[in-house]
């Protein structure tokens, strides 16, 4: 969790408690000392003031989760104006409670700078208490009043130690979250080959079966495609699967837009007609960008293979604007049934886009069906990445 999630921590309904507890306490300590039945001394100087410096004192520990280091600011400071002022400093359960919980506060969820000025801020109030104690006025005063010291820096010590356990707990839970975002982005990546790759095996074979029967010299164009296709899938989930083993990513290039003329041609080689068009001035994108258009590209001229079949037609799109990269890809063919928000590939697409802050519609037309992808150049992630 980084230090502005912590800083930002609710306020806590115990900690209110809490603080109006012992400002409960100390209220009767300063109007009502006869009924301070825990034993503390009369609090010295005048009332009005004490009763206001103690509210500073007491008040500040229902924020010590959510504010910790201005807590115990105000808190101390109070504590040192009220030694001033009274010339003898109270002693027990008026600073033993609130300084002990706002000490361990801001040793526990302040980050570490916060945390050593907000043990520096105490350590000064407790000089300054100590200075106008009356009970501390030899060395062996001062001896036996040093325990205080040990109970404030062991309380901060046990905030810090509970910190770097919670710390540690996070860094686990964030690599495991990101353990199941890297599996998902291999599914979602085993899906796009698998998927693209069986198609255009299929229907190749469908049309080496064909020939066999009326041209069988014909049939080895088809089936030297199988050949191509099924072996470049199994390098690719080769690669895929290595990560799933060994934890890396493989030495390989991700594919890209500059990959898109091959998939081209085995789309064409399965029988689909696809025609790309290019509009604006290509440059170099992100990688993952990249990798994204060329996976959308990938599962709608999949989609288009699946239903428009032999003798279909795709026309893809790529427009390079100026903050964006705009994907067209329109099919004509059987209408492929396929709704907006239904199929695994229509779920990748999306995640992809949502990924960079961008959008994908998917909808069926008179002849065919036709996808558009925009993908924002922002540079950056706009969430959690669970794909590439």
């Amino acid at each position: 969790m980084s230090t502005t999630a912590r800083s930002r921590r609710p306020r806590s309904a115990g900690d209110v408690a809490l603080a109006v507890g012992i400002s409960a306490l100390a209220q009767t300590d300063v109007w009502a000392p006869d009924l301070a039945v825990w034993g503390d001394d009369p609090v010295p100087g005048s009332q009005p003031l004490n009763s206001v410096l103690f509210l500073l004192v007491t008040a500040p520990v229902a924020w010590r989760r959510s504010a910790p280091l201005a807590a115990t600011c105000v808190a101390m400071a109070a504590v040192a104006v009220q030694a001033v002022t009274s010339q003898d400093a109270p002693i027990g359960l008026l600073l033993v409670a609130p300084g002990l919980a706002l000490v361990y506060a801001v040793g526990c969820y302040a980050d570490r700078v916060r945390g050593w000025i907000g043990l520096g801020v105490t350590a000064c109030a407790t000089a300054v208490h100590d200075a106008f104690d009356a009970q501390i006025r030899t060395a062996q005063d001062v001896g036996e009043a040093s325990y205080w010291w040990l109970v404030l820096g062991s309380t901060w010590l046990a905030g810090r130690y509970v910190a770097s356990r919670r710390r540690t707990r996070e860094a686990q839970e964030a690599e495991a979250e990101a353990v199941a975002a890297e599996r998902l982005r291999i599914a979602n990546e085993l899906h796009d080959v698998v998927a693209h790759g069986v198609s255009a095996i299929a229907l190749q074979a469908g049309a080496a079966l064909e020939l066999l029967d009326r041209s069988p010299e014909r049939a080895r164009a088809p089936l030297e495609a199988i050949e191509r296709t099924a072996r470049e899938s199994l390098v690719e989930m080769g690669a895929l699967v290595g990560i799933l083993r060994q934890g890396e990513e493989p030495a390989a290039a991700q594919p890209s837009l500059r990959q898109l003329p091959a998939m081209v041609d085995r789309a064409r080689a399965a029988g689909l007609a696809v025609e790309v068009r290019t509009v604006g001035e290509a440059r170099t994108l992100p990688p993952g960008i990249e990798l994204s258009a060329y996976r959308i590209v990938q599962e709608a001229v999949t989609n288009a293979l699946k239903h428009a079949g032999r003798g279909g037609r795709a026309v893809v799109l790529v427009e390079h604007r100026s903050d964006e990269l705009r994907l067209t890809v329109t099919s004509t063919g059987e209408p492929s049934g396929v709704t907006e928000g239904r199929g695994h590939g229509l779920v990748g697409m999306r995640e992809r886009t949502a990924l960079y802050g961008g959008t994908v519609h998917a909808r069926p037309t008179s002849d065919g069906f036709v996808v558009e992808a925009t993908l924002p150049l922002r540079g950056e992630p706009t969430r959690r990445a669970v794909l590439p």
